[in-house]
């Protein structure tokens, strides 16, 4: 076995760059063309400590505040922290959540991507929850 090529040819959507861009990469940074392919999307910020709250118990999943409809959860660019840098963090680190559905979004079409939110939009996301 090898990670340098696939064994075969696979015709799947799901495994396309288009179906990579869906599941990881902000909603400014989609073209045009991928942007018509989310059926639906809405971004939340949360504090650290409000996402966990929001979580499932094996912290694979989060649930959409009010509707409870469940997200599988993926960071942005796949850029997954290691349990230590999680650790780290602050429990008022503000997280923000891209909501989507797309039939590109895995096998369940539902994706919660995740992002840290930096020093600068922090302060701004503090004065906005005033």
């Amino acid at each position: 076995m090898t990670n340098l090529f696939k064994p075969e040819c696979q015709n799947s959507r799901l495994d396309s760059t288009v179906a990579y861009a869906v599941t990881y990469y902000p909603w400014s940074k989609l073209g045009q063309h991928t942007t018509k392919l989310i059926a639906w999307q809405k971004t939340v910020v949360f504090v650290k400590s409000e996402l966990i709250m929001e979580m499932d118990e094996d912290l694979l999943n989060i649930f959409f505040p009010g509707d409870r409809t469940k997200f599988v959860v993926k960071w942005e660019y796949n850029n997954v922290p290691t349990k230590e840098q999680w650790d780290a963090l602050d429990q008022d680190q503000f997280i923000r959540v891209q909501f989507r559905i797309s039939s590109l979004a895995g096998d369940t079409g539902r994706i919660a991507l995740l992002s840290l939110i930096g020093f600068g939009s922090k302060q701004l996301a503090k004065e906005r929850l005033k």
